[in-house]
């Protein structure tokens, strides 16, 4: 088994009924600039016909690159991929600054993003 953050993550992932695919990403899919996990998952009404694949994008924050320039990767992996929402995991609670980085990258694009701190991204696996 392949060791570190990335690679529990999409083990805990695995466990969530509607997740199909998850690729993991921990040497930057050939670049550096990417974001760390893509999370393929399914949504809507299967009985209906009307599920649809959705792509989450997960960035984990490491402790040698700042918060702007994890917005940086998400925002490449997003031009990159047809994502659905995104994910960072931060080492701490954002600043007021990083969270008005955050406020005007999300007002450019049409997804969400989600930030958690570690902690609080384990205690949502955790519940599954």
């Amino acid at each position: 088994m392949k060791t570190g953050l990335e690679y529990s993550i999409a083990e805990s992932l695995k466990k969530i009924e509607n997740i199909t695919d998850i690729k993991v990403n921990s040497s930057g899919w050939g670049e550096e600039k990417s974001s760390d996990l893509i999370v393929k998952y399914n949504s809507g009404l299967e009985f209906f016909g009307f599920q649809k694949e959705n792509t989450l994008i997960i960035q984990i924050q490491t402790k040698n690159r700042s918060f702007n320039d994890e917005i940086y990767n998400i925002a490449h992996t997003i031009k990159k991929f047809k994502v659905s929402a995104g994910i960072i995991i931060s080492k701490t609670k954002l600043t007021k600054k990083e969270s008005q980085y955050l406020e005007n990258f999300k007002n450019t694009i049409d997804v969400p993003i989600l930030v958690f701190t570690d902690k609080e991204f384990n205690k949502l696996l955790l519940r599954k």
